[in-house]
């Protein structure tokens, strides 16, 4: 749960960075930065889906940690 609550900061400071503030929320910050990604410049298109791929595999890790 650490490293999610992190990465989501990560993102959300990155996007910031770029004029896009984002509330606190992790559903929040995935719908709204996959709303955004077409319009960030290439190299943070990149790390934002990089993000967000390892955000959706940490939820996966923490769904099968909690069976």
């Amino acid at each position: 749960m650490e490293q999610r609550t992190a990465l989501v900061n990560r993102i959300r400071g990155l996007l910031s960075e770029l004029g896009i503030v984002l509330r606190l929320k992790v559903a929040t910050v995935r719908r709204e930065a996959h709303k955004h990604r077409e319009d960030l410049p290439d190299w943070c298109n990149n790390v934002v889906g990089d993000a967000l791929s390892e955000l959706t595999h940490l939820d996966t890790r923490t769904k099968q940690y909690d069976q």
